[in-house]
């Protein structure tokens, strides 16, 4: 169904782009019950302020991933990222996650990645809690058009969902340039 656009607010003109994704989406594997859609974007906390305000029904979960093993997933995508640079740029994210989860409590939560990996029941039961969602062991597994994926690729940072995964990222960094992440994002 095409959506109209009831005016001309931020609201309406996103709700009419993803509704218009998911009219055309022809090999779409719905299950009828759909009514919250996730993206995951970290630097979409930059403009939190002004979304929570010009979007009043959006709830925002901001994902801390571990500095180091986000380095070194980051470089497979942009292979001469320097670490100084990276380490800004997670500690800024970050910070403007924990702010805007502590000033707006009902609207913003975060989550640590390795919360998900160790105690993904758990901290999924949590957030869907937190969504007013009823829960389903469904959004345990990651998946794409209703089959589950055991790479993200092509979605972005995290390619692999494993705690092994997250070692193995965390050890591909010398010794030198992890201490030099932890001493930059220890705030």
């Amino acid at each position: 169904a095409t959506r109209l656009l009831r005016g001309r607010t931020r609201e309406d003109v996103v709700a009419a782009h993803v509704g218009a994704l998911f009219d055309v989406w022809r090999n779409r594997q719905a299950s009828g019950r759909e009514r919250v859609y996730l993206g995951h974007c970290p630097t979409i906390v930059l403009d939190a302020d002004r979304i929570l305000h010009e979007l009043p029904a959006v709830r925002m979960i901001h994902v801390v991933r571990r500095p180091t093993s986000g380095l070194a997933d980051f470089r497979l995508r942009v292979p001469a990222m320097d670490a100084v640079v990276y380490c800004r740029k997670w500690s800024l994210i970050n910070t403007l996650g924990f702010t805007f989860a502590e000033k707006y409590p009902q609207r913003v939560t975060t989550v640590r990645l390795d919360e998900l990996i160790g105690a993904r029941a758990a901290t999924l039961r949590r957030l869907c809690e937190w969504l007013g969602l009823a829960y389903d062991p469904v959004v345990e597994t990651p998946t794409w058009n209703r089959t589950p994926l055991a790479r993200m690729g092509p979605f972005g940072g995290v390619p692999i969902v494993s705690a092994a995964h997250e070692a193995e990222a965390d050890a591909s960094l010398s010794a030198d340039e992890r201490a030099l992440v932890l001493a930059e994002t220890c705030a």
